[in-house]
């Protein structure tokens, strides 16, 4: 269940330079989503296995990702969709993608210490 949540996050990252749209149904879906999850997790089911704080590292590690795939499809459809944009404009898409991929190599590569002092 929760890995279509995940797709659908990237796929919205992706496609949303094209479909504006599509980011307020992805809210309006994670809204629903925390309420029925809340709902379900204190009212109908509890479970007896401490995760601990792994998985919550992973869902930022998934979450921090979606920058760069926010990036790459701003990239990709802006230069696809816009074919009369300026100079200028596909000089700031690649800075604005190279920024992206700065933050989620340091992110995956830099140690979880020496992380927090770069990046707060």
């Amino acid at each position: 269940m929760y890995s279509f949540y995940i797709v659908f996050t990237y796929v919205v990252s992706f496609y949303g330079f094209i479909v504006p749209s599509a980011t307020l149904l992805m809210i309006v879906i994670f809204f629903l989503q925390y309420w029925v999850d809340k709902y379900n997790l204190f009212r109908r089911f509890s479970s007896p296995v401490d995760f601990g704080t792994d998985l919550i590292r992973w869902i930022f590690k998934i979450f921090e990702f979606n920058v760069l795939f926010f990036a790459g499809g701003y990239f990709f459809w802006s230069f696809t969709v816009h074919f009369d944009s300026p100079p200028g404009y596909r000089s700031i898409c690649i800075v604005h993608f190279c920024i992206a991929f700065i933050y989620v190599a340091l992110t995956l590569l830099v140690p979880s210490k020496l992380r927090r002092k770069i990046l707060g």
